[in-house]
């Protein structure tokens, strides 16, 4: 009887609320602009103004198995084939809040500083290119960019996989208060 009662109540418990929401997600791709090289064997960067823990949950789904390091202070990623460019996406960085993010919080890909701050792509031939970082901005107000197009390739952050947008609001994380009386469930045992 007692099961019967916990089921009932855990299906009449306020869930969509949670059911709705969605992680932020940044994809990280590269770029080569002027077509530098035709394909991507490895990078090395870092992400700084990741937000801390008390903030935000941050997970990085890297579409390689051949990582090195961590994000704040340098992670390098192997790509076996290749990836071919002008364009690929390296994986994506998915963000769950914890509190809000204050206004225009900009993340930026700059040089590894595990490895000398140095931000590279190699290229086929394995040769050493120097890149530019990206920037993306949560709970953007006004005039917010991608970063430097011109030149070096491009390691970005981008709000979609086609790289179009560096931008986007962040909702934070809330439990429906039905979903956070569990205690209260479980209490019947």
């Amino acid at each position: 009887m007692k099961a019967l009662l916990a089921l009932a109540i855990l299906l009449a418990l306020p869930g969509a609320a949670a059911a709705d929401w969605q992680p932020a997600e940044v994809y990280v791709i590269c770029v080569s602009t002027f077509g530098e090289f035709d394909v991507l064997t490895a990078v090395q960067f870092a992400i700084a103004n990741l937000p801390e823990a008390s903030m935000a949950q941050v997970t990085a789904y890297w579409n390689t198995d051949l990582v090195i390091g961590d994000l704040e202070t340098g992670i390098a990623l192997a790509f076996s084939p290749p990836l071919a460019l002008y364009f690929a996406v390296l994986g994506r960085v998915e963000f769950i809040a914890w509190e809000p993010f204050p206004d225009d919080y900009v993340m930026e890909v700059v040089g590894a500083p595990a490895w000398d701050d140095e931000l590279l792509v190699v290229d086929g031939e394995y040769n050493e290119i120097e890149a530019q970082g990206g920037i993306h901005t949560f709970n953007c107000t006004e005039g917010c960019y991608c970063g430097n197009w011109l030149g070096a390739p491009l390691i970005g952050l981008f709000t979609d996989e086609e790289g179009v947008i560096c931008y986007q609001d962040i909702e934070v994380f809330t439990t429906p208060a039905g979903e956070s009386s569990w205690s209260a469930v479980k209490a019947l045992y």
